[in-house]
């Protein structure tokens, strides 16, 4: 269970009173860790990201907040590398990702398709009033 202590937490709870997941609308979040580099290299686009998915989520606001103390609902101790995606799909996908360097978290992200990452962690964002 969330303990909403910040002004925004990082839960892994993502269900809803349903039982499933429900990503429409609601901000989610992925945690990685980087775990090595592919040696082939792709060629492709990513889509685009954004600094301001609405609500105040923006990420100046979350690196500062991250930046301040652990804003997760479970033991974590960033590594070098490690990335942060948060998006919303509501009439469309948008997202921003960040990264842990220098010890401390900053806009941006490891090489898109050369990375092998492993997933810690993913959940929803919960926002308090």
């Amino acid at each position: 269970m969330c303990e909403n202590t910040s002004q925004i937490k990082f839960c892994t709870c993502i269900v809803t009173s349903e039982g499933t997941p429900d990503p429409k609308n609601t901000y989610m979040w992925v945690l990685s860790r980087l775990v090595g580099l592919k040696k082939e290299h792709l060629i492709g686009r990513v889509m685009g990201s954004t600094q301001d998915l609405g609500s105040g989520i923006t990420a100046e606001t979350i690196v500062q907040l991250l930046n301040e103390g652990n804003c997760f609902d479970f033991d974590y101790t960033p590594s070098k590398d490690d990335t942060l995606n948060i998006s919303i799909r509501s009439d469309s996908y948008q997202y921003f990702t960040l990264i842990f360097r220098g010890q401390k978290w900053e806009e941006g992200n490891n090489p898109s398709f050369i990375s092998i990452k492993e997933q810690i962690a993913k959940g929803r964002l919960e926002i308090k009033p």
